[in-house]
């Protein structure tokens, strides 16, 4: 009796873990802007690089935001071209939020969120919606 006692709570607490909701974040993202940041280069020094790049792999796209990385697969994703003022409603998360929600889970990068969407900036009057982007890369992806 004992043993089923203990099975109960293990099931029952292990059930309430695995329900832990996951959040929907989005990422704004604007080749034109001239900002940086640094990187480590692994040897200690630090490297003024462009904080967006984007780079095009075997027809995906790998977003570049500071030292983070995103993939793109128009083979399993979506992508959905709107109005900039059907974004004035979301809330855009920073680099800084998902690096501090990774640092303090227990996970790997590409399930900390329910859903990464990037909002790419193509105009003035125009944004790209890149939906369930892959955040990468704790093992090469090539």
């Amino acid at each position: 009796m004992k043993k089923i006692i203990y099975l109960l709570i293990y099931l029952f607490v292990s059930n309430i873990h695995c329900q832990e909701k996951k959040e929907t974040i989005y990422l704004f993202y604007d080749l034109k802007e001239k900002k940086k940041c640094f990187k480590e280069d692994g040897s200690g020094n630090n490297l003024k690089i462009d904080f967006y790049k984007k780079e095009r792999k075997k027809g995906k796209i790998i977003f570049h935001i500071c030292d983070e990385k995103f993939l793109f697969d128009p083979k399993k994703q979506k992508k959905d071209t709107c109005s900039i003022k059907s974004l004035k409603n979301i809330n855009f998360t920073n680099l800084d939020y998902i690096k501090d929600k990774y640092q303090k889970g227990n996970d790997f990068k590409h399930h900390v969120f329910k859903q990464i969407i990037i909002v790419e900036k193509i105009s003035e009057t125009q944004v790209v919606k890149y939906f369930n982007i892959y955040w990468c890369c704790e093992w090469i992806i090539e």
